[in-house]
Parts: C-alpha cells; sequence; structure tokens
C-alpha cells in the first residue's frame, strides 16, 4: 500500500468524523443573547428542532420560549447525517463523493443561518438582540472541512480521472 492510498484512507475517516462532529453540535447552543442586566442566555439547538419549552431568567423576571417543531433544522442534521454516510461507503464512487459535498454544503448553509430558520417555524422568537452561538458555527466549520476533504479526493485520487 502507497502513501498516497493511505493518506486517502485516512482522510476518509476523517470527513466521517468532521460529518459525525457537525452532526453532534445538536448538543451545543445554536444561538445566545445579553439581556438588560448583562445575564447571557444561550438557547438550546435540541429544544429547538424538537420544541418545547424554554425558561430563562435575570435577576428580576422569568421568561419562557416555546419552540415548535422546526423541520428545516430536522432536515438540515439529516443532510449532515446523509453526507457522513456517503463519506463512508464513497469507495471508489466519483458519485458519492459529489453527493457527499452537495449535502455538506448544503447542511453547512443551514447552519450559518440556523436562527433565521428557528425564525420561520417560531415567529414569537425575536431575532434583534441574538447572536449565532457556537454550536452552528462548529458544525459548519466541520462539514466545511469534509467538503475540502471530498475535493481533496476527487482532485488527488488517480481513480476520479
Amino acid at each position: 500500500m502507497t502513501k498516497r492510498v493511505r493518506l486517502i484512507k485516512i482522510t476518509r475517516w476523517i470527513a466521517v468524523v468532521l460529518s459525525v462532529f457537525a452532526i453532534s453540535t445538536i448538543l451545543f447552543p445554536f444561538a445566545s443573547e445579553t439581556l438588560l442586566d448583562g445575564t447571557v442566555v444561550y438557547y438550546p439547538t435540541i429544544t429547538a428542532i424538537i420544541g418545547g419549552d424554554f425558561t430563562y431568567s435575570d435577576l428580576s423576571n422569568t421568561y419562557i420560549q416555546t419552540f415548535h417543531i422546526n423541520i428545516w433544522l430536522i432536515i438540515t442534521y439529516q443532510l449532515a447525517w446523509l453526507s457522513s454516510v456517503a463519506f463512508f461507503f464513497s469507495g471508489r464512487k466519483k458519485t458519492n463523493l459529489i453527493f457527499a459535498l452537495v449535502l455538506a454544503f448544503i447542511s453547512m448553509v443551514a447552519m450559518i443561518f440556523m436562527p433565521y430558520i428557528v425564525r420561520f417555524s417560531t415567529p414569537g422568537f425575536v431575532l434583534s438582540g441574538v447572536r449565532i452561538g457556537y454550536g452552528p458555527m462548529l458544525g459548519a466549520a466541520a462539514l466545511l472541512l469534509s467538503q475540502i476533504t471530498a475535493l481533496f479526493h476527487i482532485l488527488i485520487d488517480e481513480r476520479y480521472r
């Protein structure tokens, strides 16, 4: 086995791990907001996806944000999962790599605009003071790196020429 073949096998597994990491960012907050008293509230991604109540408070008031089920975010994370599966089963097929590349790109763009996507399904969610959280940014970065890995495979591997 040559160095190039070993490098290609290792980078395939790196792409799979990066895609799985992008899916695991569902556990990180998707947005944060600084309240009037300086308290920082982090909105959980899992609650924004499956819906439910999120309660937070500052020094004087308690607030409840009710999220509705968000089909767009469910599709976003399913596309990230499908890109991971396509990377895993890429084998010797260029079409699987291109398919994984496209799915990862769509999921990456959706993760970057996650607060706006949450706004589509939850009309009461106000975006005026909200900043994007580190969950979607980490997920988008991982998906971008997996896309770079897919491009590396397509451009470097002699089997795809």
